[in-house]
């Protein structure tokens, strides 16, 4: 079994944000390859949440791995949490928690090659942006456990 964690925070977010996904794909900044590993759909952060914090976190484990059909496929079971919410030291609302991931996600070569490079890619949907709207990764980590 292999296993990946995986971990961003940041801070100074607008209340417009629509969803989070992350994504690989074997072409940098381009999700027309792209294989969904993470993501919220639709969410609604705290509506009076102007600037603030997000955490992302979740574990990637690969429970299959061989050939099929001549290419390289792999397994993969993707679970974990967003948390989204005030980030100041003297925050009293709580911040809202969505789940993300799936289980049985196919990895093949006919969307992400296991055997190749590809892209770790977070993308952040925006609903009503206004023009102020901004959010930062300040905090990429990702673990790999064999």
């Amino acid at each position: 079994m292999q296993e990946l964690r995986t971990r961003w925070q940041n801070a100074n977010r607008q209340v417009a944000l629509d969803s989070f996904t992350f994504q690989l794909d074997p072409t940098q900044a381009s999700a027309t390859s792209a294989l969904t590993l993470a993501g919220t759909g639709a969410l609604t952060p705290p509506a009076s949440l102007t600037n603030g914090n997000w955490s992302l976190d979740f574990d990637v484990t690969v429970s299959a791995f061989g050939v099929s059909s001549g290419d390289y496929a792999a397994t993969l079971q993707v679970f974990g949490k967003l948390a989204i919410g005030p980030g100041n030291n003297a925050a009293t609302a709580a911040a809202a928690e969505y789940l993300v991931g799936a289980s049985g996600i196919t990895m093949s070569g006919s969307s992400v090659n296991p055997d190749l490079a590809s892209w770790a890619e977070l993308w952040a949907a925006w609903g009503s942006a206004v023009s102020g709207d901004s959010i930062q990764c300040c905090d990429y980590k990702v673990y790999g456990i064999n």
